[in-house]
């Protein structure tokens, strides 16, 4: 499990020379992978692995694996607007993008609004948001299935426990 910060990006090798999330990881042996992806601006848990299985599975919609975000926003989302993104929106290409908002707190940074996931199309909060006319300035994902991020630091990974294999592994119908 990785801490991802802003401005790493989610790939094995890039082109573009930028940092990515196996640089953070380089002091593991076994060659590791992501499962899914966070934008290179998105910050939080990023699960690495070396089972395509179990990725294949948390990835795939039909386990409908839940993902908890925290959201900075410009404002508070309205109540027709929490409707909306509760039963979908429209983000375009033919996608529909849909998200539980759990909670929103005022803060010195703007509103921070917390949703819940379980598909995770690409960039879907981004725009979902931009679809909102909301202006997005932080993204951070707190949860993936039943792994929580805590008190993990910034650019710090560390490897589950033998419990955390069991339970994530038993979300995906693995056990």
């Amino acid at each position: 499990m990785l801490h991802k910060p802003a401005s790493v990006v989610t790939t094995a090798n890039d082109t573009h020379g930028r940092k990515t999330v196996l640089d953070l990881v380089s002091n593991i042996d076994t060659r590791l992978f992501s499962v899914g992806r966070l934008d290179k601006e998105t910050t939080g848990i990023l699960l690495l692995t070396n089972d395509g299985d179990l990725a294949y599975r948390l990835t795939h919609p039909k386990f409908g694996v839940e993902k908890i975000y925290e959201a900075t926003a410009d404002r508070f989302i309205t109540d027709a607007e929490i409707n909306s993104i509760s039963s979908g929106v429209d983000i375009g290409e033919g996608e529909t993008g849909q998200a539980e908002v759990v909670d929103q707190t005022d803060t010195a940074n703007g509103v921070k609004i917390t949703m819940k996931l379980h598909h995770g199309k690409k960039r879907e909060i981004r725009r979902i948001f931009r679809e909102m006319g909301l202006e997005l300035t932080h993204l951070h994902r707190i949860t993936f299935a039943c792994l929580e991020l805590g008190n993990l630091a910034s650019g710090k990974h560390r490897i589950l426990s033998n419990k955390e294999r069991r339970l994530l592994a038993k979300t995906v119908d693995l056990l």
